[in-house]
């Protein structure tokens, strides 16, 4: 994974486009490992429930609106929690993998619950027959949460999906690919333009 250093207003927007673009990264990094039956965890806050992701400006360059850090970071978790479940959505019936996005808290305790829980893949097999597309979603507590009603736009997840592909260069079938066992490269940081 690349490490960078960057001035204060530097580091907050390229934090911001990377943030949710790592979850794909890290599962394209972890295929292997996800695709023996491991879960594929992504840490997350409650707080994205708050968040709001632009479509038309997901990385807030166009300064139509203003950044913060707190702006960025929960736009980020709540484009994470869209990409984990249009992913979750993606992966086909039996393939053994499960995407959940946990809210850690201050104990930590429920990302190795989420891992380890045999009732998790079962949660996720469930959510996958839904309409829309949604992910596992454990709390803290290590209890099961619905996810934000702006997680459930399924015409923002479809965009968030679709961008960050792009961003982070990914083919639209990444998942069949990595399934059928074939190598991608993924990428991400500053985009050229």
């Amino acid at each position: 994974m690349r490490r960078y250093i960057f001035t204060s207003v530097e580091f907050a927007f390229k934090t911001l486009k990377r943030s949710h673009q790592q979850s794909g990264d890290l599962f394209q990094q972890r295929s292997p490992k996800v695709f023996e039956g491991a879960p594929s965890i992504n840490v997350n806050s409650v707080k994205y429930f708050i968040g709001y992701v632009d479509t038309n400006d997901m990385n807030f360059e166009s300064e139509k609106r203003k950044f913060s850090s707190l702006k960025g970071y929960l736009s980020s978790k709540l484009a994470q929690v869209m990409v984990s479940s249009i992913l979750q959505k993606n992966l086909p019936d039996g393939s053994g993998i499960s995407v959940v996005c946990v809210a850690p808290g201050s104990g930590l305790r429920s990302t190795p619950f989420a891992a380890t829980d045999s009732d998790v893949p079962k949660y996720c097999t469930k959510l996958k027959t839904d309409v829309w597309p949604v992910c596992a979603y454990m709390s803290y507590s290590c209890n099961k949460m619905s996810t934000s009603k702006e997680a459930h736009r399924t015409d923002t997840l479809q965009a968030v999906w679709e961008k960050t592909l792009d961003m982070v260069r990914l083919p639209a079938d990444f998942v069949e690919m990595l399934l059928q066992g074939k190598e991608i490269q993924c990428w991400y940081g500053a985009h050229p333009n």
